[in-house]
């Protein structure tokens, strides 16, 4: 399960907060809910709460990385998945 919650929001940004799993379904919720939440601003992702990421999940982390979304608050593990460049 992935709880995602709009952490702070003005004209120069947005963040949401991230909790639990970006795996499975969860990967399309929250690219989803993303485009929906933060277009056209731009972004930062709170990933402090973020216990696990599958193949998709890590992925999509990291085109919106990419695409210059701030992520922050990684755990150790999830920071290597996202630096791996496997």
């Amino acid at each position: 399960m992935l709880r995602i919650t709009l952490n702070e929001s003005s004209q120069d940004a947005v963040e949401l907060r991230l909790s639990g799993s970006v795996s499975g379904l969860w990967v399309g919720e929250l690219a989803s809910a993303f485009t929906e939440t933060t277009e056209p601003v731009p972004s930062r992702l709170d990933l402090s709460e973020v216990t696990f990421a599958d193949p998709p999940g890590v992925r999509l982390l990291r085109g919106l990385q990419a695409a210059g979304v701030v992520l922050s608050g990684a755990t150790p593990f999830l920071a290597a998945q996202l630096d791996d460049e496997a």
